[in-house]
């Protein structure tokens, strides 16, 4: 019994030790797959990491390549800025070995002192994770200076964390050897045009001065009641002259259309009368020879225009000049219609034409061209710069309209320009005329009393035959120094100052005059400028001039000139007073008889409205209210000052406007604006003075 029970007990402890070994070979062989699968992804795993280090390998070498063929050299720099790595291109850009900069501060090596701060710089931008880009000029090996563009990146490790940086050279000593040149041309070029305006205004002084004489010579010649003979001369003296002068102009109005310096000036004018005045004055042109001057005017054309009159004046002149240069016989004339009309806007033809020689196909294409002239093979060169027709068409231009021509020879030109114009619907207030002393006795000038400052002999000896002529009082300075003599001795009615003299010239002399007491500080300082450029001009008025009288003048100009200021005129000065009070009121006279003429009613109200309300706005004024309010406060007070005769002041308060403009000046700012207060506080009583004197019977 016991033998069987241990029988069965062997026999379980066999069948167990059976599926035990069954098991554990079952596991084994599992054992044996897994470790065979394991194997075959490890040799997998070895192939994928040996094939992504040689591509790892290849990509490093390819873009290595392409920096070095970029010429970009590379420098790795630890964070205190200690060289740990550089690439052959850059070597080859400093002229260093590559164990001479391992382990070395790159600041050291290659920046100067002042330098290094900036560097440390951007190095603390690295370590923040920035990048950057910046110019910086570097000490090469042989000691010499190269200009490299820098891009700079942080290197951050396998944690994230940044320990070093890495900078991408590019050498761009040339191109900013490049920018200097270009640098030095442009500064260059900028002394060339002023170089160019000084001659050109230099150039004109020189001419225009004894050509002035000339012409003002012939004028008074006419007065010594002359013999025929001697009128022959003098037509001939005086057309030389003219001509002369013409040339004169059309040089300097070219010049100052390609220096940009003319600028549109838009006013109301009676268009169909310009046309009128153009034809009657061509009809005396013409006098006495077989010529019709005609004028064709749309009748939709009537009423005012808005436009530059001066600049389109010139073209009709210019261009009706060349169609009676050449037509010895026939007719020239002048058409204007309307094309379009768009609500305020009109689209006008004009058309410029003559029965003349006409013009060649071959002269026609370069008819607008500078210095050219028709060629007349069949008699001599006709006078003339052959500036006339290149300043009429860029003056159109200007304008905002285009020319055309159309001719054919031995039967006559048609030139034909398009220009927009605006309409004024409302009607237009006839502007007073200004005096002259065509209509004035000897006796209107009693009162006046004149300063000549010229130094030209012949130039003064013109000047004091008219004034002693027209039996006005007058002294003569020769030069600025003697003018601001003279201008300390007694008041004078008016100041006619030359502005190139010797010594001391006219604008030194004017800011003598009106920085100074003196019995003349605000006296009315015309300028006698031969000079015709638009900077002369504004010079002038800057230093403290009234106005301006270009040379050569007539009689007839001096004249309008003279009746502007004469004392016993209203709206134009007032009586001498004594020392120190000023004998005359510094208001833009001239301005304000162009608006109010003689309605004193109208100037009163305008006046005692700029005390009252225009006087608290300005004193308002102050940079705390910040630059966008204070340029819209200037933007809002400044045609005001126009409307009382401060033109200057209206000038200055333009400058202020450029300043809040020009961000860069905002530095300027204050200082501007409290000499402006300045200059207006002491305006303001000669204001309230000028409305006193207007409101006496």
């Amino acid at each position: 019994m016991e033998l069987e029970i241990l029988n069965r007990r062997l026999q379980r402890e066999r069948q167990a030790r059976l599926q035990a070994e069954a098991i554990m070979e079952k596991k084994s062989s599992e054992l044996f797959e897994a470790n065979e699968r394991l194997r075959e992804w490890n040799e997998k795993l070895e192939h994928q990491i040996k094939e992504r280090a040689i591509q790892l390998r290849e990509s490093e070498r390819k873009y290595r390549g392409i920096i070095e063929n970029m010429e970009l050299g590379l420098m790795e720099v630890d964070n205190d800025d200690v060289i740990r790595r550089v690439y052959d291109h850059f070597c080859e850009m400093v002229g260093y070995e590559e164990s001479e900069l391992l382990g070395k501060r790159a600041s050291d090596v290659f920046l100067d002192e002042k330098l290094r701060a900036f560097l440390l710089e951007q190095n603390g931008l690295r370590k923040e994770g920035q990048t950057g880009v910046y110019e910086l000029p570097i000490r090469i090996k042989d000691g010499s200076i190269i200009w490299v563009l820098v891009s700079g990146a942080p290197i951050h490790n396998l944690e994230g964390e940044v320990t070093g940086s890495i900078g991408i050279h590019y050498d761009i000593s040339d191109k900013k050897q490049l920018i200097e040149d270009l640098n030095k041309a442009k500064h260059m070029a900028e002394e060339a045009q002023v170089a160019e305006k000084q001659f050109l205004a230099n150039m004109s002084h020189e001419i225009r001065t004894p050509l002035n004489a000339i012409i003002g010579m012939a004028h008074l010649l006419y007065d010594t009641q002359p013999t025929t003979e001697q009128k022959e001369y003098m037509d001939v003296l005086k057309n030389s002259a003219n001509f002369l002068h013409s040339l004169i102009s059309d040089i300097l109005d070219m010049s100052k259309i390609e220096a940009g310096q003319i600028d549109l000036v838009m006013s109301e004018f009676d268009l169909a009368g310009m046309i009128r005045t153009h034809q009657k004055a061509f009809e005396l042109r013409v006098e006495g020879r077989p010529i019709e001057v005609e004028a064709l005017i749309d009748a939709r054309i009537e009423g005012i225009f808005i436009g530059d009159e001066l600049l389109i004046n010139q073209v009709l002149n210019n261009l009706l000049g060349n169609a009676e240069k050449f037509t010895s016989a026939g007719i020239i004339g002048v058409s204007v219609k309307q094309l379009q009309k768009l609500s305020d806007d009109s689209i006008l033809q004009f058309q410029i034409y003559d029965t003349g020689v006409g013009i060649s196909e071959e002269d026609l294409a370069l008819i607008f061209n500078k210095f050219k002239q028709v060629n007349l093979r069949d008699r001599h060169k006709t006078q003339g710069t052959g500036l006339g027709l290149a300043i009429a068409k860029q003056l159109i231009e200007l304008m905002g309209g285009e020319i055309s021509v159309q001719s054919q020879q031995n039967e006559g030109t048609t030139f034909t320009f398009i220009l927009p114009l605006k309409r004024q619907h409302a009607p237009k207030t006839a502007s007073p005329k200004q005096p002259t002393i065509t209509n004035l006795k000897p006796a209107s000038w009693h009162n006046m009393t004149i300063l000549v400052v010229e130094d030209n002999v012949m130039n003064r000896k013109y000047l004091g035959t008219l004034l002693d002529k027209w039996e006005i009082p007058f002294d003569t300075a020769h030069n600025g120094k003697e003018a601001v003599h003279w201008a300390n001795q007694k008041p004078y009615s008016l100041i006619l100052m030359d502005i190139q003299m010797p010594i001391m010239d006219g604008y030194e002399a004017t800011l003598n005059i009106r920085n100074t007491h003196n019995p003349n500080q605000h006296t009315p300082i015309v300028a006698l400028t031969a000079s015709a450029t638009n900077s002369q001009k504004s010079q002038a008025l800057e230093v403290g001039m009234n106005n301006f009288l270009s040379k050569p003048f007539t009689p007839s100009q001096l004249q309008d000139i003279l009746a502007l200021y004469r004392p016993d005129e209203p709206l134009i000065s007032i009586a001498p007073r004594p020392d120190p009070t000023p004998t005359s009121i510094p208001l833009d006279h001239a301005h304000l008889l162009e608006m109010y003429g003689d309605d004193k009613p109208y100037l009163t109200e305008m006046f005692s409205m700029f005390l009252t309300d225009t006087v608290p706005e300005v004193e308002a004024l102050t940079v705390t209210m910040g630059v966008t309010a204070l340029k819209k406060a200037l933007h809002k007070v400044k045609p005001t000052f126009g409307m009382v005769g401060l033109t200057d002041l209206q000038a200055e308060v333009a400058q202020l406007e450029e300043i809040c403009q020009n961000e860069a000046e905002n530095e300027y700012l204050s200082g501007s604006l409290d000499t402006f207060l300045q200059r207006f506080r002491q305006r303001v009583p000669f204001i309230h003075e000028y409305l006193r004197q207007q409101s006496v019977p």
